[in-house]
């Protein structure tokens, strides 16, 4: 089962948790009262200046219509993918050690119907710490850090691409919110990023996202919640990755229909209510061969350390680690490496009415 690249960006983005949509807004051009770092580079470029490159052959994105965005349903996930984790037995110890859960979570909206089952509500309550991938909730104390973070004073989006394609881009960032003057000033990796973002009609409610969930219903318990990484260290994370493998995906992107994108995310999430992990795993594979530093940067490298949060944890208490579910599958999941470490790994999945696992 070959993935195309429209359709592993949509799972990618939906299972492997970057959650950078939600917490990085798009830059936007309106002045504050004190000059920012986009202000600064916005003056520099139409200045003339020439430490920046002229902006004026940037292609208008009002030139070209925004391509009609189909009205999906909004999307909905009715379950949840979780493995119990236990230390295994030992020649010293006939003790069971305490149970910990990995919950693969997807970063969009619970459907309006669905309810936790009172087993897994229960499993929350009975852990003592919840550990998620990042808080963003900085981000937003933290503006200017955004800024900092994803401005590109070399505008290499706008000097690498063609007329045509720049002119197809900007009209598919218009769909979900991105104005023609910030589209030259954003870095390669965070353009990639938000060509992956669903139109603003099928834009995730923060507050009903699986993740955002969890942390509610651990606070609502008592349950510590801890976090495996900083919201920035996530851009620090794709910034890694080389320039000229973002301008690739992005060309890539561009030559695939507008509309995809959006269906296959809709797919992604009939899988994992299915409770079929074939798509998933196929997809770690895929993103492997297809882009190892994309691979390497964002999956490999953090699960290596996360682990060396969650290992010590879950050899002396029972926790809950809700992050994408592609962490969990691959020669470099989670599950592999904690069955490497020495701990019992088994999945099940809970449904509406299932209370007895």
């Amino acid at each position: 089962m070959r993935f195309k690249l429209w359709k592993k960006r949509a799972l990618i983005l939906t299972v492997c948790g970057y959650g950078l949509l939600a917490c990085a807004p798009t830059p936007s051009p309106t002045a504050p009262e004190s000059p920012t770092a986009l202000e600064e580079l916005t003056l520099g470029t139409t200045r003339g200046s020439t430490s920046q490159p002229d902006p004026s052959p940037t292609p208008s994105a009002a030139a070209t219509p925004a391509p009609i965005q189909p009205v999906l349903p909004a999307y909905g996930l009715k379950n949840v993918l979780y493995w119990r984790v236990t230390p295994s037995a030992t020649a010293t110890s006939s003790e069971a050690g305490p149970t910990s859960y990995l919950v693969g979570t997807v970063h969009v909206n619970l459907a309006d119907d669905y309810e936790w089952p009172s087993a897994f509500l229960q499993a929350i309550s009975a852990t003592e710490t919840l550990y998620l991938e990042a808080d963003t909730g900085e981000l937003e104390e933290n503006p200017q850090a955004i800024l900092e973070k994803t401005l590109d004073p070399q505008q290499l989006v706008l000097q690498t691409l063609s007329d045509a394609e720049y002119e197809n881009l900007a009209a598919r960032l218009s769909t979900v919110g991105v104005p023609g003057a910030v589209l030259p000033l954003l870095k390669p990796w965070y353009v990639n990023l938000l060509l992956s973002a669903p139109p603003e009609a099928a834009v995730p409610n923060p507050t009903q996202v699986m993740d955002n969930l969890l942390k509610d219903r651990a606070e609502s318990a008592q349950v510590k919640v801890n976090y495996l990484e900083t919201a920035l260290a996530q851009f620090d994370m794709m910034d890694a990755i080389p320039t000229g493998e973002h301008i690739r995906l992005i060309r890539e992107t561009l030559s695939q229909p507008a509309t995809v994108n959006a269906e296959q995310m809709q797919e992604t999430i009939a899988h994992y209510n299915q409770g079929d992990l074939s798509a998933i795993e196929a997809a770690e594979a895929e993103l492997k061969a297809e882009s190892l530093p994309f691979y390497e940067q964002s999956l490999v490298q953090r699960n290596q350390a996360w682990l060396k949060t969650l290992i010590p944890a879950m050899q002396t208490q029972s926790v809950m680690v809700g992050v994408g579910t592609l962490h969990m599958v691959g020669p470099h999941g989670l599950i592999t490496q904690l069955r490497d470490a020495g701990f019992e790994v088994t999945l099940g999945t809970l449904t509406p009415g299932d209370n007895n696992r």
